[in-house]
């Protein structure tokens, strides 16, 4: 169970909108979210876990005797104050749409940002303001550049509130405003979010060494299979780099390199291979900085017409945590 992923802007899944085609020479594109925003580990704090957890392939390549614990459970500080920024994007993608034999050539970026301030009220609340929580993008086909949009997501400047229950399990609400669909879509999937154990699957609960080095079933992280990503297969491989200061707290190091492909339920393809640094606070067992960038590529049919569309090009994520201890 998790407080939800600041750079989960979004998971694996690489939210696809339809592209709809509006009349001959008119090609209306809305890649809502396209952008990855990939959290291979992701700012949070471990409330509960399952019972059991896939198993990992460990090799110990230390010599030196210090153990750390990367993974504990209920690490919930009742006072204590986390703001949480990310930004990530991709940079001039590459995309290529064949529509009623003609070939249209473009480019798209995208750049999301999000800032969360999450107040842990006391074990079974915890009170959540997105302070931000938008996307701006920008596109050009076949060298016509189209107008810059920006995209305000459902929560942005809204302020949820996190319950846990008698079962254990959390549960998201609007502290106040209107609710509509789009927000209780949003509210659903921060629950999920809080409600999942992949922290405990990525790192492990076993003591680890600097120089250890393991590998992660990606089918296990939902940060990577994301809603609505299937059959989601590859490598995730962890390496534990060093212990390094950072903002006060000491801080594991640990490298990530990841080779993925799936498919989105919408029957688009994926790929997407990079690196990640993440530093993860050896005290709060939470992350508290993150830098990743990679490629991705995808294809597939475009719904409301017979074309089909491939892209491929860069992506980056960096965010960061910041403590205010109660």
């Amino acid at each position: 169970m998790f407080i939800p992923a600041p750079f989960s802007p979004a998971d694996l899944t690489f939210c696809i909108e339809p592209l709809v085609l509006q009349g001959h020479n008119h090609i209306a594109m809305n890649f809502t979210h396209l952008l990855a925003c990939l959290s291979v580990s992701s700012l949070s704090l471990v409330t509960s876990c399952k019972q059991s957890a896939p198993n990992t392939e460990s090799t110990d390549t230390s010599t030196s005797p210090e153990e750390y614990i990367l993974y504990v459970e209920a690490q919930y500080r009742p006072g204590a104050i986390y703001t949480k920024t990310s930004q990530g994007g991709m940079e001039n993608i590459q995309m290529t749409i064949q529509t009623r034999g003609q070939s249209i050539n473009g480019l798209m970026s995208r750049k999301s940002q999000e800032i969360e301030i999450i107040t842990i009220d006391n074990d079974t609340q915890h009170t959540i303001f997105y302070e931000r929580k938008d996307a701006v993008t920008e596109q050009t086909l076949n060298g016509q550049k189209s107008p810059t949009t920006t995209e305000v997501e459902p929560l942005h400047k809204k302020t949820v509130i996190m319950t846990k229950n008698s079962e254990g399990l959390w549960n998201a609400s609007l502290k106040s405003g209107q609710m509509t669909d789009e927000i209780q879509e949003a509210l659903d999937q921060e629950a999920k979010s809080y409600n999942n154990p992949e922290y405990k699957y990525m790192y492990g609960t076993e003591p680890r060494k600097i120089g250890d080095t393991w590998k992660v079933d990606p089918s296990f992280i939902p940060t990577f299979t994301g809603d609505g990503a299937q059959n989601v297969t590859g490598s995730v491989s962890i390496k534990f780099d060093s212990v390094r200061k950072h903002n006060g707290l000491n801080c594991a190091v640990l490298n990530v390199d990841f080779d993925l492909q799936g498919n989105h339920k919408n029957g688009v393809q994926m790929k997407m291979r990079g690196t990640a640094e993440v530093l993860r606070s050896l005290d709060y067992h939470i992350d508290t900085g993150i830098s990743l960038q990679g490629t991705i590529t995808a294809n597939g049919d475009i719904p409301q017409g017979e074309s089909t569309i491939e892209m491929s090009g860069p992506f980056y994520m960096k965010g960061k945590a910041d403590i205010k201890a109660p």
